[in-house]
């Protein structure tokens, strides 16, 4: 039997009954310590072994496959997904995560957000609590200053052709939802009252006076090269009329 045969009866196998949720650990074979908390239910356990939503312990899991270490997790039952995603919490801040220095595991967050219906749609705040989600958010912080960022060599590339006529496709049809079309709205509000807000704000001018500027610069070689706030701060648009003539011209 290869590899992904092994692989494959590890995932295909029932290994949990259907209908419960359950929290989960996962423990490296060679030396017992806890890796990886997580919740689920029916084969979830295992689906770190096919997929990469957590590269390190999908690396470790068959790592040890292949060395012939026995895998088996442990896997706590509960009556409610709730339950089980307090308890992934309750564990991960138990054992503590690597990124953040706190522990052994491999999670890259607290826990509790998952899939599931638990935390979508909420703010650490929510599920945390003020006082611990800023101790998260400034962990979060501290692990990642000095690093170099993810998106480096990614800003500003193309997608091929081939690339964006398929999101095309996947976009066709989709329509946002009421609620999210007024979350959206909302965070443009809020972000341009705070921009308003700013010492260093500056109001944008108006499409009459851009308008009044280009003629200006147009008819009058000396101000060519002159920016429009330039000619405001000099006082020279209050020498010309909306035309772009001199005012002492017109009598």
């Amino acid at each position: 039997m290869n590899d992904t045969d092994l692989i494959k009866q590890y995932i295909d196998t029932p290994k949990t009954p259907s209908r419960l949720f359950y929290t989960y650990i996962w423990a490296d074979p060679s030396d017992g310590i806890e890796r990886y908390v997580g919740k689920g239910k029916k084969s979830r356990v295992w689906a770190h072994l096919k997929h990469k939503s957590n590269p390190r312990l999908h690396a470790m899991l068959n790592a040890r496959l292949k060395s012939g270490y026995p895998l088996q997790p442990t896997q706590i039952f509960l009556p409610s997904e709730k339950e089980a995603f307090d308890l992934e919490i309750f564990f991960i801040a138990y054992y503590g995560r690597d990124d953040l220095k706190e522990g052994t595991l491999f999670n890259r967050t607290d826990g509790g957000e998952g899939g599931g219906t638990h935390a979508r749609g909420k703010t650490y705040e929510d599920i945390y609590g003020v006082d611990r989600a800023q101790e998260i958010r400034q962990k979060h912080s501290a692990a990642i200053k000095g690093k170099p960022s993810p998106h480096r060599g990614r800003i500003g590339k193309k997608h091929s052709d081939s690339t964006r006529a398929l999101m095309s496709e996947q976009r066709k049809g989709r329509k946002d939802t009421p609620e999210a079309i007024e979350k959206r709205r909302q965070g443009l509000l809020r972000s341009a009252a705070m921009k308003r807000e700013s010492p260093e704000y500056v109001p944008p001018l108006s499409d009459g006076v851009m308008d009044k500027a280009t003629r200006i610069r147009a008819e009058n070689p000396e101000y060519k090269g002159i920016s429009t706030r330039q000619l405001i701060e000099q006082g020279v648009l209050d020498l010309f009329t909306s035309t772009g003539k001199r005012k002492k011209d017109l009598f």
